[in-house]
């Protein structure tokens, strides 16, 4: 693990470069947002949620732009492009669909800041619960997403997320 003078920033091996980007967010006078583009954020953040959930990937890596970036398994390499985005969602989900299994997604405790006029930077805290007929929910995941977001018109746009789930290698 490595860890920033600033703000306690940890981040597991393999991400020290996305650490650096966020540190260089948070030390190069990031500025705070509207509540408006805040209660925007999370408007996209349920829409993107729900078309995760409902095994909608298109439409999920719809709200990346063109040449988006989506990590969120160590040890799998990101995916690129939206169809890249698609197609990554698609065999990662497989397991878990041939099962029966649906995954419901929070985000929370977002924060956000904004790097310059289009440009948001956020992190929040992520879990998944899996849920089977007949079976209790199990949180499957729990970590942190690091977000670069792109403000285009009156919506939103993901540059690229980053998920670090807690206890990975």
């Amino acid at each position: 693990m490595s860890r920033s003078g600033i703000g306690s920033i940890v981040c597991p091996a393999g991400l020290e470069s996305h650490r650096r980007f966020v540190v260089s967010l948070v030390s190069s006078g990031t500025r705070t947002v509207s509540n408006e583009t805040y209660i925007g954020v999370q408007r996209f953040y349920a829409e993107l949620v729900r078309a995760l959930d409902n095994d909608q990937f298109e439409e999920a890596a719809a709200m990346f732009t063109e040449n988006g970036e989506l990590s969120h398994t160590p040890g799998r390499p990101a995916a690129r492009t939206r169809q890249g985005i698609v197609d990554d969602l698609i065999e990662h989900s497989r397991a878990r669909r041939n099962s029966g299994e649906q995954r419901k997604h929070w985000f929370g405790h977002v924060r956000l800041s904004r790097v310059n006029d289009t440009v948001l930077a956020a992190s929040a805290y992520v879990f998944v619960i899996g849920t089977k007929p007949g079976e209790l929910p199990r949180l499957v995941v729990s970590g942190i997403l690091h977000d670069v977001i792109v403000e285009q018109g009156d919506g939103f746009l993901l540059k690229s997320r980053t998920v670090v789930k807690d206890g990975a290698q």
